[in-house]
């Protein structure tokens, strides 16, 4: 752990357990700044996941979205269709009517927006564009998981409080590469 130091930043250390491990039970409250930091370094690296075919990278989201063209190429990229842009847009009416294209596509793909438009967007508005992103995440990553719905239905069915759901999580226990076993649900969900 100690030759990883260098490569994760202070928040990151921070963030972690006495174990090493990812963030467990540290206080938001008192540590936002930190959280907002853990935040915009996670959705970031989604971003840039999403865009790494289209040509734009993205270093800091409140300034490298503001002119709101990467903003419409990860709109392109995850409803899979062309939307209008100013590919370099040298106003700021143009950086908006970009930031307004994306956020009218993701409305009309059924996401609802809160707190947000477009001049947030071209203002840098960090928390609200952690917000949009986390709504992207959730709508077009988590929203379209590869387990089928009829499965999760399935799983919800044979839960009991006397099996404590038990069969199912063997069901769903995955083996980590060395060989360990972890799995996604616990092995008791009831008292």
């Amino acid at each position: 752990m100690e030759g990883d130091a260098e490569f994760i930043s202070h928040s990151g250390l921070v963030a972690r357990s006495p174990q090493g491990h990812a963030a467990t039970s540290m206080p938001i409250k008192g540590n936002e700044d930190i959280w907002v930091e853990i935040q915009a370094h996670t959705f970031r690296n989604w971003v840039n996941d999403m865009l790494k075919d289209t040509g734009y990278q993205v270093q800091d989201l409140a300034t490298d979205l503001c002119d709101g063209a990467a903003l419409v190429s990860l709109v392109e990229v995850l409803q899979k269709r062309r939307l209008r842009k100013n590919a370099r847009p040298v106003n700021q009416h143009q950086m908006l009517e970009n930031a307004t294209n994306a956020l009218n596509a993701i409305v009309e793909d059924g996401i609802k927006l809160v707190n947000i438009g477009n001049v947030d967007i071209v203002n840098g508005n960090l928390k609200l564009i952690l917000g949009l992103i986390w709504s992207l995440i959730v709508h077009y990553q988590i929203g379209r998981s590869k387990f089928p719905q009829k499965a999760h239905v399935g799983m919800a069915q044979g839960c009991s409080a006397r099996n404590g759901c038990q069969q199912f999580h063997h069901r769903l226990e995955f083996r980590h590469p060395i060989g360990r076993p972890f799995g996604l649900l616990p092995s008791r969900t009831f008292p």
